[in-house]
């Protein structure tokens, strides 16, 4: 969260994210959290951060579960749908394949972008094969979704005990109007502590013709708002202005119809400024943690975790100790950092 922020990234599809006691992601003050509601089959496992205030962007809750996570995200060219996944190991894909075709079959397949940790091998994105991977590839394929994995550089790298394993297990699709607007994908080793690196890529956004959106439609921070006030202020408003249903009926002309919409939108908004703060513009993006030395311990673990992959035989152990020992020391300082937070 932290990069993505300091990067000024428009949003994050997220996977096993840090969920501490709660089950499910923290808000954060850099970015809008979609996940699951009602964590009726486990922890939060799949979730979608909006960092770009000029984005409007809402859940899909019918399609949502802790492992899946379907957000409409409207931009000044156009509106998407992205999906953000986590397969279970250890669970049949048919099941999380299953829902992800009811989400084509009623959301369709236009603008489409998908991305997550399929736990999955094909020669689409890998090169490995295993059963699930054809299960995968098999549905891609049926859904007419072009893959936008590239190159050879592993999505997954883990220490266990004196040995190292990666793969390429993460996957990012998208429908075919899309294909040529999104570049420079890329996995990105240095950026997260995590087992999986990270994947970034651009999204070419060309204005559409038929939309007309304004830069953003958050004017007030709905957080924050004091409900009960706004309902009493709303209901003395509405009696000040003369609406009500009796008024209403008597409407018999546009003019009369225009007069009420624009008191009616007075009402509404002289409650919302009396009742609900305004969101700041140009929020910077505020990593009270983040520190010089926070920093160097990162750059540190992520130096020694590349020697790895190019260390001789006789010198694999050492190496592998030495990213394991600065690893801790960075988790330690993440920890302490949480905890002031």
């Amino acid at each position: 969260m932290s990069v993505a922020a300091e990067r000024r990234l428009a949003f994050a599809l997220i996977q096993e994210p840090y969920v501490r006691s709660i089950g499910r992601m923290k808000d954060y003050g850099t970015a809008r959290i979609f996940q699951c509601a009602k964590r009726v089959d486990g922890r939060v496992k799949a979730a979608i951060a909006v960092f770009d205030d000029d984005m409007d962007a809402l859940i899909c809750p019918e399609y949502t579960t802790t492992n899946i996570v379907v957000v409409k995200i409207r931009t000044s060219a156009w509106e998407m749908v992205v999906v953000s996944y986590y397969f279970e190991p250890n669970v049949p894909v048919d099941r999380y394949l299953d829902q992800l075709r009811g989400v084509c079959r009623t959301l369709g397949l236009r603008r489409l972008l998908a991305g997550g940790d399929a736990n999955a091998k094909s020669l689409w994105w890998s090169q490995e094969i295993d059963r699930r991977g054809e299960e995968v590839s098999g549905w891609l394929d049926e859904a007419g979704l072009h893959v936008l994995n590239e190159g050879s550089t592993p999505t997954f790298f883990t220490v266990r005990g004196n040995r190292a394993y990666s793969s390429q297990v993460d996957v990012t699709a998208c429908s075919v109007d899309l294909r040529d607007r999104i570049c420079d994908w890329k996995v990105e080793e240095d950026l997260t502590s995590s087992d999986h690196n990270t994947i970034t890529f651009n999204i070419i956004l060309q204005k559409g013709q038929g939309i007309a959106i304004n830069s953003t439609t958050r004017k007030y921070n709905t957080k924050k708002a004091n409900w009960a006030t706004f309902g009493d202020k709303f209901k003395n408003y509405l009696t000040e202005y003369k609406i009500n249903k009796r008024e209403i009926d008597k409407i018999n002309s546009i003019q009369n119809l225009e007069n009420h919409i624009i008191k009616y939108t007075e009402t509404v908004t002289k409650t919302s400024d009396e009742s609900i703060p305004k969101k700041k513009l140009n929020t910077k993006y505020a990593i009270l943690w983040w520190s010089k030395e926070f920093d160097r311990s990162k750059r540190e673990m992520m130096r020694r975790k590349r020697r790895i992959r190019w260390a001789a035989p006789v010198m694999k152990t050492c190496v592998i100790r030495a990213y394991k020992e600065a690893k801790e020391a960075y988790e330690t300082l993440q920890r302490k950092s949480n905890s002031r937070v």
